[in-house]
């Protein structure tokens, strides 16, 4: 399990050394890519942050107890929160393949913002 930490390691080491070495067309490859991923990281947001909205509104209108707040209800989580969610899941992998994580703190609906 070590070795493989080390191995990956200096692979990646080796990785950013060359990136340093590349040439100007590389580096604007790079740039673009650096480019893409802050834009997907913003989407991401985004998303995130719509996700949480249909959430928000799904548990008020269950917690009234209406036969067609329920299906509305359900409407809203079938076709707006469950693929947003799918949006989701898509862009973090292509992020994974892009390019290392960023920690980043989250943005709250601003129904829930204080």
């Amino acid at each position: 399990m070590l070795e493989e930490w080390r191995a990956s390691v200096a692979i990646r080491l080796r990785e950013v050394l060359m990136a340093t070495r590349l040439s100007p067309a590389k580096n604007r490859s790079s740039l673009n890519t650096q480019r893409a991923i802050a834009r997907l990281r913003e989407v991401l947001d985004r998303l995130r942050v719509l996700q949480s909205s249909v959430t928000v509104a799904v548990v008020a209108l269950r917690g009234q107890n209406a036969d067609v707040d329920e299906d509305v209800a359900r409407l809203l989580q079938r076709s707006v929160s469950d693929p947003l969610q799918d949006q989701i899941d898509t862009i973090k992998s292509v992020l994974r393949l892009l390019g290392p994580p960023v920690h980043r703190k989250r943005l709250l609906p601003p129904i829930l913002r204080l």
